[in-house]
């Protein structure tokens, strides 16, 4: 009777164990997962030089290597003209656009930009540079709008437009969350742990009435 008491506590301890066991193993992946999950970010804005010095390209830089499908960088002057020259070029964690030269000096150039961070999220932003007399561009101003560009809203509308036109379903195409399939790893080992639980208690249940009928026979 000692032995049919301990087997199923026994059951339950190892159970137990394995369902703290589990707990533990979703904590320390979540904990390590969690700065993979999180969007890349823009870390500089660059320029490229021909032999003569002046810009001729602008240099976009990220945290992570990013996707090369959905890219798109627009860079155009204060009437809305683009300058762009060809398709963006991706080496790495950089993204390079060739641009039309020469450039104006004094023009305030802006730059509209949108790529697919590495965990399949779209991100995207904007700046402006200007250009000096020596053909050399330089950042100034990042986010929000030039207050020297106002009364030209049509213009940057119809910029924005280019890059709304980009293949929206390439840009937002995403992985399952790792968050998900350790959910789901979860639920299916503690799903196995309870059904090892009932069919304990439930082998229990059957062996009881052999064992009692055993004993009388011995009487």
């Amino acid at each position: 009777m000692k032995e049919q008491t301990r087997a199923p506590h026994g059951a339950v301890r190892r159970i137990a164990s394995l369902g703290a066991a589990v707990l533990a193993a979703i904590g320390l992946t979540l904990g390590v997962a969690a700065p993979a999950l999180a969007h890349d970010e823009l870390t500089g804005r660059t320029f490229t030089s021909n032999t003569d010095g002046q810009s001729d390209g602008v240099v976009l830089s990220f945290s992570n290597e990013i996707m090369a499908v959905g890219t798109e960088i627009v860079v155009a002057d204060s009437a809305g003209t683009s300058i762009v020259d060809g398709a963006p070029e991706i080496v790495g964690r950089d993204v390079t656009q060739a641009i039309v030269t020469p450039l104006n000096t004094g023009e305030n150039y802006r730059v509209i930009w949108r790529v697919v961070s590495s965990d399949g999220h779209p991100i995207q932003g904007e700046y402006y540079f200007e250009v000096d007399a020596n053909g050399v561009a330089a950042v100034s101003a990042t986010t929000e709008p030039d207050p020297r560009t106002e009364g030209e809203e049509d213009a940057q509308e119809q910029v924005e437009d280019e890059v709304a036109t980009t293949d929206s379903a390439s840009a937002e195409q995403s992985s399952f969350p790792v968050g998900g399939w350790i959910a789901i790893g979860a639920v299916v080992v503690l799903g196995a742990a309870a059904a090892v639980l009932f069919a304990a208690k439930k082998r229990k249940t059957a062996e009881s009435p052999a064992k009692t009928n055993d004993v009388e026979e011995t009487n």
